[in-house]
């Protein structure tokens, strides 16, 4: 038999008939109908809508009732009168003796019918009070450019997608490899090429540790590290060879050698130890730590705030701050629940009281008011994503505070106790929010609470530190993103609590005056190079600034007469003006003032050239930037050293 043959002989053999057909269509439209079936039976037994509303009313006029009026109509009829207490007395004595009778049915029916009540009361909180469940996320490692392994027992294994980072695990990146750890709300991590870190603490922070819990161990590379957690709880450590560095709210860079551990200071401030030693350090200085050398503190060059390096990072900083700040808004807002704009906002409260009134133990009950007093933050933030005016926002913020201000009027410690650990809680909540964001509102209100309790989390001295703290941020944002609206307005609002700044007898923190001052100075030197003096910042900003650039280098012996200088600066100047094009003369400039780098009289130099070229041109520019340099270099001359001296020029 041929292959033909047989194919069409299996064909006949395989193709079912006519009947089989028939029945398997039936059976096939009959499971499709089935769905219809149930989609009109569900029609029927739904209600109307006259059902519905009339259903609803019933609720509506159940749940009417203002809170305290209910309780007080429910206590005086749970509570028996002084009259009704003197019958009862009199009954119970009279019937000492055992007597026959139908008491028992009574009994049972006022037992039966209060349980009625007391579950009904106590399933009302659950119908209108939206518990909190939106949990934070995991900790995850996310590969970008390159290689990236993971170890877990001494194996190595490539990583293409995201991950859940766990306790004890090691991260690698090879040449041309890059990946960045996201510590939920609190941190991010990120790794440079040819970078080995271990991960020891994942655990979310809720405490503050006494001594340091290392975070991570830099064991060869360069990493980033932006933190955002509060003074509140425990910071982001990371352990490397020679010593440990804790940051809160700020951001570093730390680049780990078999010599040295390189840690500089980007943004905010980090702590820094080594053994018995520890120091301070603000935005803008750094220090290395070796094996048997003292802790030194240096300026960070200017030269290095433009490598790629630090100015990517810088900027998906405040991407990552502005994400997060909005994420934590957001997680607010979702467990808000009914709204004060909503009819029925009264039932919400009435369950609240009912909740308390239900709650047995002093204790407990205080949890249920702080746990009441932190909803009136969620509903603020909710009323901020619907676009409600102020006053509708400012009035559960008012209620917050009064709450917890009322709570911290006991005298009992575990209340006070928990108070302290609901307002840490929640200003780490917020604590990424910044002027111009939308939940700083809440943070601002957050903070004020932390002042008004006896037993303050925060004082008013540090409200204006964290204040100026964020200003600041806000200040070289706005600068950054060519925003000169926005960036007076912030000045505006800076301006007077610069003037603490600069008083000896300032009650702030000398570290906050310190990184300050820096700040400031970096964004004056900014406003007079060439990309923002275009920009259009009014004049009377820019002076106000000015006063925070370095102070004026300290005169030296002159080497050289004026004629002498005179002569130097003509031939400089005679050489930069060969060029006709404007590129070719600061090309010819730039080269100049590197020659002039190092020499004694540089300044003199800088001073006299800068007199010598067009008021106000690039090329003026350029020698002004450099004269800032020297200034700043010749203030960081003066290193503090731990342990032994203090600088005076720094």
């Amino acid at each position: 038999m041929n292959t033909e043959a047989l194919l069409q002989r299996l064909r006949a053999q395989l193709t079912p008939k006519k009947a089989v057909q028939k029945d398997v269509r039936t059976r096939l439209m009959r499971h499709i109908q089935e769905p219809a079936c149930i989609a009109e039976v569900q029609k029927l037994l739904s209600p109307s809508k006259a059902k519905k509303q009339a259903i609803w009313q019933r609720v509506q006029q159940s749940v009417a009732p203002a809170s305290q009026e209910v309780l007080d109509a429910l206590s005086g009829t749970l509570n028996a009168s002084a009259g009704v207490h003197a019958s009862l007395k009199q009954r119970i004595l009279a019937h000492l003796e055992p007597q026959h009778g139908t008491i028992w049915g009574s009994v049972m029916k006022w037992t039966a019918s209060f349980a009625v009540v007391a579950l009904l009361v106590q399933m009302s909180p659950a119908i209108f009070l939206v518990q909190p469940s939106v949990a934070q996320s995991d900790v995850l490692l996310l590969p970008q450019d390159g290689q990236v392994a993971i170890s877990v027992q001494d194996m190595w294994e490539d990583v293409q997608d995201q991950l859940i980072v766990q306790n004890g695990m090691r991260i690698r990146t090879y040449d041309g490899g890059t990946a960045t750890i996201v510590l939920r709300d609190d941190a991010v991590v990120r790794l440079d090429e040819g970078t080995i870190i271990q991960i020891h603490d994942t655990s979310e922070r809720v405490d503050r540790a006494v001594e340091p819990v290392p975070t991570l161990s830099l064991l060869a590379g360069r990493i980033w590290v932006q933190g955002l957690v509060s003074e509140t709880v425990r910071g982001i450590t990371v352990s490397a060879s020679f010593g440990h560095t804790t940051v809160h709210d700020g951001s570093m860079s730390i680049e780990s050698t078999e010599e040295m551990t390189a840690i500089k200071v980007w943004n905010r401030y980090a702590n820094v130890a080594k053994a018995d030693e520890a120091v301070f350090l603000v935005a803008g200085q750094q220090t290395q730590l070796r094996q048997d050398n003292p802790i030194l503190i240096k300026k960070i060059p200017e030269v290095q705030y433009t490598e790629a390096w630090a100015s990517s990072n810088l900027s998906r900083d405040a991407v990552h701050r502005r994400y997060i700040a909005h994420l934590q808004h957001e997680r607010r807002a979702a467990v808000a629940g009914i709204l004060p704009t909503s009819k029925m906002y009264a039932a919400k409260r009435f369950a609240e009281e009912v909740d308390v009134f239900m709650t047995l133990g002093e204790e407990a009950r205080v949890q249920k008011r702080i746990d009441q007093a932190n909803r009136r933050l969620n509903e603020a933030a909710a009323l901020i994503a619907e676009g409600e005016d102020a006053e509708a926002i400012a009035e559960p913020l008012q209620e917050f505070r009064g709450a917890l201000v009322a709570l911290g009027e006991t005298d009992d410690s575990v209340s006070q106790f928990l108070l302290r650990q609901s307002v840490s809680e929640a200003f780490s909540d917020v604590v990424a929010a910044q002027p111009g964001d939308e939940s700083y509102i809440i943070k601002e209100a957050v903070l004020q609470a932390g002042a008004d309790l006896p037993d303050t989390v925060v004082d008013e001295t540090q409200i204006q530190e964290i204040m100026i703290a964020d200003h600041l941020a806000s200040l070289m944002n706005a600068l950054s993103a060519d925003n000169p609206a926005t960036f007076e307005e912030h000045w505006a609002m800076l301006k007077p609590e610069t003037i603490a700044l600069q008083r000896e007898d300032s009650p702030l923190d000398m570290e906050v005056r310190r990184e300050a001052q820096i700040v400031l100075g970096q964004i004056a030197l900014m406003l007079q190079e060439d990309e923002y003096s275009t920009l259009g910042v009014k004049d009377a900003v820019i002076e106000d600034l000015t006063a925070f650039l370095p102070p004026e280098e300290v005169s030296a012996p002159i080497l050289l007469t004026e004629e002498q200088v005179n002569l130097v600066i003509a031939d400089i100047v005679d050489r930069v003006y060969t060029y006709k094009m404007p590129q070719s003369r600061q090309n010819q400039l730039r080269i100049e003032i590197t020659a002039l780098e190092g020499h004694e009289e540089e300044g003199r130099f800088l001073r006299a050239l800068k007199r010598s070229l067009p008021e106000r041109s690039r090329l003026t520019n350029m020698v002004r930037r450099r004269a800032v340099e020297l200034r700043w270099a010749r203030a960081a001359e003066g290193t503090i050293v731990i342990g032994d001296a203090v600088s005076e020029n720094l």
